[in-house]
């Protein structure tokens, strides 16, 4: 009976668990249902998981930066390209690119505006490009140093 139960177990893949793993008896070793361990993790492509993707806006008095990339916008180049939402353009660009980058992963972007010295001019032609092109991501603001304490400008004083 051993030498036709050394065949049999052989031929029998994988982990067995349960009251027969530990069993020696014959009648254990030599079934062929025996169960086997699945794996939660299928063989193929696993699934897709949700993770949070920052990107960071970074305003400045010429322009913005946009984080990962390090993609120049100039003050130009935000006023010339307002009708075509080019920061909006720029942030689908950015969060595609790391959706292939890995496909197992879904990128959930969501913006942070950093405002330098005297780029608060830079941050709402950027913010306004975003907020009436219905991206729905969610946003935060942080401000870097001093900024100009006049509301209405110097013109008026």
């Amino acid at each position: 009976m051993a030498g036709s139960a050394s065949p049999t177990t052989s031929s029998a893949s994988g982990l067995v668990f349960g009251s027969d793993a530990g069993s020696t008896s014959g009648q254990a070793k030599s079934s062929p249902a025996a169960p086997r361990f699945k794996s939660r993790i299928p063989d193929g492509p696993s699934n897709t998981i949700e993770v949070p993707f920052e990107i960071v806006v970074v305003c400045g008095p010429d322009g913005a930066v946009i984080h990962p990339g390090g993609y120049l916008l100039t003050s130009k180049s935000l006023a010339a390209g307002k009708k075509d939402s080019i920061v909006v353009r720029e942030l689908l660009a950015v969060a595609q690119r790391r959706a292939e980058s890995d496909p197992t992963i879904r990128p959930q972007p969501r913006v942070k505006f950093l405002v330098e010295n005297g780029g608060s001019e830079t941050f709402w032609a950027a913010r306004k490009q975003i907020l009436f092109s219905g991206l729905g991501w969610p946003m935060s603001l942080q401000v870097a140093g001093a900024q100009d304490p006049h509301m209405l400008g110097k013109e008026t004083w």
